[in-house]
């Protein structure tokens, strides 16, 4: 039985989920929702690194990742072809996973795990999307294996470069990922013991995040503070951290008993530090939950999930379950299982639901996942009811306008046609002959009201549109 359930055929099988659930999902294919579009419009296309570097005037603006997207669009047209950078940095950090802690924790505990996060929707969400979360994500547990062997001397010099390098580029894709990074500081914590702060070699690795934060954004820092300032959030901390715990819930829910009874024999064996460090990574979303003006969307907490994923493994390998390969093939496909059942069909859009009053849902079914949402289907309509002059298109925020914008001037139609109620005020009157978008379900009447026009409903797939009257 050992030699069937090795641990690279494990992790093979790991893959093989992966890369199953991926192709069935075919999230790639879907249209750019808001933050996607948005992201391309008004950071992707301008004209040179430099600028976008120096254009951080919203938080959506996740600047080494949209370098990067930035040089890809100058060589493919195709969205599909730019999410390749996010499918690429979600397997390249399942790999690194592997690749750098299967020794430290178990291959075959280690791959039980990577199953069952690889099978989520919420990584396929973030390792399809035109979003900079799960290569920030990438970027902290690369950092996070350098900081580990710079704490046990392996390559001292080599390794405290790596960690401070890969803290840069994490901190120059998020600034957020500044926590995250925090979190790998608490993960390195057990090694120096529970007298860390007498050693010089902890202190080094935990000013260097702080120290790259600085670097990076000090010529920037007012535009950082401005949309700081912003108030870009969710609408309260304790729901935006209950939503990040129902997806780990629903990604590591098999794994978790296994894995609590492992910490709880660790702590029983008077091995408490490691335990208390690993808590105290948990730790760090509810601060920021609870101490920062705004919550935070559940999606900034995503480059945790390499972290909670490792804590996870460690809980396993407690349990002493490498020496029994079955069990440890049964517990990746149990894993993978729940993982897929969880965060997909009717119980991903239950637990999406649940979001709703607070803000969009990040994890399991949010609308651009959904049918219909097609803005690339509606611009395709539209389109063919314009003549040669484009009258004023109006769009609803809920009908996602940045999306439509984007679609509409690969279609030709001008930017400046369109307009949407944004930060910068109110659109103050529509003429007859306007187009109106609107989300389906959203009632015309305010609009009708608020123009003092007629709306006559002329088409409808998914968004509707009317001409006004």
């Amino acid at each position: 039985m050992k030699r069937i359930f090795t641990a690279p055929r494990l992790f093979a099988l790991a893959v093989i989920f992966t890369l199953l659930r991926a192709a069935w999902s075919l999230f790639a294919v879907r249209n750019l929702w808001f933050d996607e579009a948005l992201t391309v419009l008004n950071f992707a296309l301008l004209p040179t690194a430099g600028d976008i570097y120096a254009n951080y005037i919203i938080p959506n603006n996740h600047i080494l990742y949209t370098v990067l997207l930035h040089w890809l669009i100058q060589l493919e047209t195709s969205a599909v072809v730019w999410r390749l950078i996010s499918l690429a940095a979600g397997f390249g950090m399942l790999g690194a996973l592997w690749m750098l802690f299967r020794r430290r924790l178990g291959g075959k505990v280690l791959a039980a795990v990577i199953a069952a996060l690889g099978c989520s929707t919420p990584f396929l969400i973030h390792a399809s999307g035109l979003r900079g979360y799960i290569f920030g994500a990438l970027l902290t547990t690369l950092a996070l294996r350098c900081a580990l062997d710079f704490a046990e001397h392996r390559k001292s010099v080599i390794s405290w470069c790596g960690w401070a390098v890969l803290s840069l580029l994490s901190i120059g894709v998020i600034p957020s990922n500044l926590a995250a990074l925090a979190g790998a500081v608490l993960f390195v914590t057990p090694v120096f013991g529970p007298k860390f702060f007498k050693q010089s070699r902890f202190w080094l690795i935990a000013l260097t995040p702080p120290v790259m934060f600085l670097l990076f954004y000090g010529p920037i820092a007012p535009r950082l503070v401005a949309a700081g300032r912003l108030g870009e959030g969710w609408r309260s901390g304790a729901a935006s951290l209950g939503f990040t715990a129902l997806a780990l819930m629903a990604i590591f829910g098999a794994l978790l008993p296994l894995a609590a009874a492992g910490v709880a024999a660790e702590i029983k064996r008077g091995r408490w530090f490691r335990p208390l460090c690993g808590a105290g990574i948990f730790a760090i979303p509810l601060a920021m939950c609870l101490i920062l003006p705004v919550a935070p969307f559940p999606r900034v907490f995503f480059p945790f999930f390499p972290l909670f994923a490792l804590l996870v493994a460690g809980g396993l390998r407690a349990m002493h379950l490498g020496a029994r390969p079955l069990y440890c093939a049964m517990l990746l496909i149990g894993g993978a299982a729940w993982s897929t059942l969880l965060t997909t069909g009717q119980a991903a859009r239950i637990q999406s639901d649940l979001a709703a009053p607070y803000g969009d849902d990040d994890y399991f079914a949010p609308r651009w996942v959904r049918d219909p949402f097609e803005p690339q289907d509606a611009i395709n309509q539209l389109s063919s009811r314009l003549g040669d002059k484009t009258p004023v298109i109006y769009m609803s925020f809920a009908a996602d306008p940045w999306a439509l914008m984007f679609y509409g001037q690969q279609a030709g139609v001008s930017l400046d046609r369109f307009c949407f109620d944004g930060p910068q005020g109110k659109v103050a009157a529509l003429s007859p002959g306007a187009i109106v978008i609107l989300r389906s379900g959203e009632s015309a009447a305010p609009l009708e009201k608020r123009f003092g026009l007629k709306l006559e409903k002329v088409s409808q797939h998914g968004l509707v549109i009317y001409v006004a009257r």
